[in-house]
This record gives structure tokens, C-alpha cells and sequence, in this order.
């Protein structure tokens, strides 16, 4: 989330290695593919909508981050969800 203070919380927090997290911040195509898959989320995205109604997907498959715990969620359901973030 770019540093901020603001954000350093854990539901904002995310695991990736120093090259693919320098390609994140730097490539707008590898940007596109994390915020896709649910790995990266934008600060507008934060800003504007509540974190327990954005989907992250985990190695095991998409959840919603409640009180600093991940939920599962159906496919289906993270789906229209990402739509009525992303348009």
C-alpha cells in the first residue's frame, strides 16, 4: 500500500519475495496480473470500499479478510464481488 502508515495493519499486509513485489510496484502488466488474481490490491480499491467485502486469493483459494481472519469464499461469490469493485 505504498508505506503508509494509514495501512499498516495486517489485514493490509501480503507476502511476496523483493523481486516480485519491486515488479508490482514498477510494472503495469505484472501490477494488472496481481490485482487479477487477488494478490495486490490498489489504494482506491482500500479507500473506497470496506476490506471485508474484498476478495484475496491464498494458495488454498479466495477469501475475504474479517477482523484479521481469512474466510473462505466460493469462486462465484468472489467473482461478482471483484465485478462490483472493478466494474
Amino acid at each position: 500500500m505504498g508505506g503508509s502508515a494509514k495501512y499498516d495493519d495486517a489485514v493490509f499486509l501480503r507476502a511476496m519475495c523483493s523481486f516480485h513485489n519491486f515488479l508490482d510496484s514498477q510494472d503495469a502488466d505484472f501490477h494488472d496480473l496481481c490485482v487479477e488474481n487477488g494478490w495486490s490490491l490498489s489504494r482506491w480499491v482500500v479507500e473506497t470500499t470496506p476490506t471485508d467485502l474484498i476478495p484475496v486469493r491464498y494458495i488454498d483459494g479466495w477469501h475475504i479478510l474479517v477482523e484479521n481472519k481469512r474466510v473462505p469464499l466460493p469462486d462465484e461469490i468472489a467473482t461478482q464481488l471483484r465485478k462490483e469493485i472493478y466494474g
